[in-house]
């Protein structure tokens, strides 16, 4: 039976990415792992994106931190009451 390797799939799609204007570190430097998350992407999408929203939900949550752990809380929640992903994004 043969042995599979995705590293090779995951490095032509992470250097796809990269040469798209995606921010790509291989030593996973700036990755929060208690959030699963790179808040420096997420800032910056959040910022070129949806500007407006963005400053009023980071001046409601107080602090970088604190708007982190609404969104990671709400991503988590079930589907049903509001979480997940495409939730949030709406």
């Amino acid at each position: 039976m043969a042995d599979h390797n995705e590293i090779v799939f995951e490095s032509e799609v992470c250097a796809h990415l990269e040469a798209h204007g995606w921010l790509y570190s291989a030593n996973d430097a700036g990755y929060d792992r208690e959030r699963a998350l790179f808040p420096e992407d997420l800032f910056t999408w959040l910022a070129e994106t949806q500007k407006v929203a963005f400053e009023k939900a980071l001046k409601a949550a107080g602090s970088p931190a604190k708007f982190l752990d609404v969104l990671t809380t709400a991503l988590d929640k079930p589907l049903e009451h509001g979480g997940g992903t495409l939730n949030i994004l709406r």
